[in-house]
């Protein structure tokens, strides 16, 4: 049973978040824009992992081996990357020697062979992976609050009863 701080904790954090998000994969063997078009046709898009909490999460749900497309390129201005998403470029999880840009790699994938979590600039006509989906949730405030306000009601209930 959940304790009523960690109950409180998760609702503050949900409340004070511009959004949530939960995660999915694509199909096997994408290329980067098959996985980018795929994600994007079901209402999400490639992640884009904005702190290291949120790279933790990702390693959680789908594990440190397989190589997975993730939002972030330069295919616009070499050099200068940037979430397909639009979010600032906040966190960075590269690899040791990335990016390197190596023949012109535009496309970024997590879990390198290097290491779980560590990120590789890439081609994206030579490589097929998954792609990781991102959907965000964006509660309406009034929603949030009446969530939270019945939780907590939920809880001293169940408190003044033992």
């Amino acid at each position: 049973m959940l304790q009523r701080s960690t109950v409180l904790a998760v609702l503050l954090a949900l409340a004070g978040s511009a959004h949530a998000s939960t995660y999915a994969l694509t199909s096997p063997g994408l290329f980067w824009d098959q996985a980018n078009a795929e994600a994007t046709s079901l209402g999400g898009h490639l992640v884009a992992i904005n702190d290291a909490a949120e790279e933790q999460l990702l390693l959680d749900l789908f594990g440190g081996t397989e190589p997975l497309w993730i939002g972030l390129t330069d295919r616009d201005v070499e050099g200068v990357f940037a979430w397909t998403n639009g979010d600032p470029l906040t966190y960075t999880s590269w690899a040791p020697g990335e990016p390197n840009n190596d023949g012109d790699e535009d496309y970024v994938n997590t879990n390198d062979f290097r290491g779980p979590g560590l990120w590789n600039d890439g081609h994206s006509n030579t490589r097929q992976f998954r792609g990781i989906i991102e959907y965000e949730l964006v509660p309406e405030p009034a929603s949030a609050t009446l969530l939270g306000v019945g939780a907590l009601a939920g809880l001293s209930r169940r408190k003044r009863r033992a």
